[in-house]
């Protein structure tokens, strides 16, 4: 993967300044012709450069019993009902305790997510067991909370 320079921001910005231009108020029509040509000569420029978007946010699902939340325990899952395999939700995330089963499960929050923090944080439990998040320190930010739903 090639990496961004410096000098491939300066083209970038030559070539998006420049259809800006041809586009601004009072010119009359706008430059085609220019801004075609000024988009190709930045993508010749700029060929083979492989472009890389941040992750996409992911669901994760508590996998573990009762355990700690935190940044060094595997007890996520991606898929509901999976096996644990991953560690926690980072910010952006959408973050599921629930359980569906009998089994009474309280899950210690020991990690730190200040705002804007999750994506979401739904609390279920549609079993006969129960699940009980428990918090005595730090901060769990959430965009938005579903508990019982």
């Amino acid at each position: 993967m090639k990496t961004l320079k410096a000098r491939d921001h300066r083209a970038l910005g030559a070539a998006l300044a420049s259809i800006l231009s041809a586009l601004a108020p009072g010119r009359g029509r706008p430059r085609v012709r220019n801004i075609i040509a000024t988009c190709a000569l930045a993508a010749a420029g700029m060929a083979g450069a492989t472009w890389s978007l941040p992750a996409a946010a992911g669901s994760l699902y508590w996998a573990c019993g009762s355990g700690s939340w935190d940044t060094t325990t595997v007890c996520w899952s991606a898929t509901p009902g999976g096996s644990a395999t991953s560690f926690a939700p980072v910010s952006g995330d959408d973050a599921y305790l629930t359980e569906t089963d009998a089994t009474n499960r309280t899950v210690t929050y020991n990690d730190n997510y200040t705002a804007p923090g999750l994506n979401s944080l739904t609390i279920d439990a549609t079993g006969t067991g129960t699940m009980t998040l428990q918090q005595s320190a730090n901060t769990l930010a959430a965009l938005n909370e579903y508990i019982g739903y």
